[in-house]
């Protein structure tokens, strides 16, 4: 009997530490939303591309991760507040020009396009305090590799979390 308590409290704590434990592909996790290692470097280097400058797509991963986090905040923001967005309110929106044509029919940016004109409608209807107070109260779990995620500002704040200390130069 004291064997079989011994490994219901031994599984018990291991169960308990998984979940603790974030899974490496995913960059974050907004209210229970993945977001991907893949959706972050597809979106760095679909801007880097479109930039001219594919070989910087590794650098603009930081900032794709923020922009990715702001956006699933903001659906979720959205939803909370019975929030829809329709196409023809986000294409009154848009500016209409040969390139905005031309990224929105991007299948990698198009899609972020989208998203960014709904995080932006969605702010306007709720009006930017209500927004930005809503957007504090989404929970939002950030890989440490990025940082740390600062609800209040809704972005990505201070270095790397990484444990490592790093060598002093002399």
């Amino acid at each position: 009997m004291k064997l079989v308590r011994a490994l219901v409290a031994a599984l018990a704590a291991v169960l308990a530490l998984a979940g603790c434990a974030q899974n490496p592909n995913n960059v974050a996790v907004v209210n229970g939303s993945v977001v991907t290692n893949a959706q972050a470097l597809d979106l760095a280097t679909a801007v880097a591309t479109y930039q001219g400058t594919p070989e910087r797509a590794t650098e603009l991963l930081s900032s794709a991760v923020g922009v990715l986090v702001q956006l699933e905040v903001a659906q979720h923001v959205g939803a909370a507040a019975g929030i829809t967005i329709t196409d023809a309110e986000r294409a009154a929106t848009m500016e209409s020009s040969d390139e905005m044509t031309k990224l929105l029919a991007d299948p990698v940016l198009g899609p972020y396009l989208n998203r960014s004109a709904d995080a932006s409608m969605i702010q306007q209807k709720l009006g930017t305090d209500a927004y930005l107070a809503a957007a504090a109260a989404v929970p939002v779990q950030l890989n440490p590799r990025f940082g740390t995620w600062d609800p209040e500002q809704q972005a990505l704040s201070g270095d790397s979390g990484s444990i490592s200390t790093p060598a002093v130069r002399s």
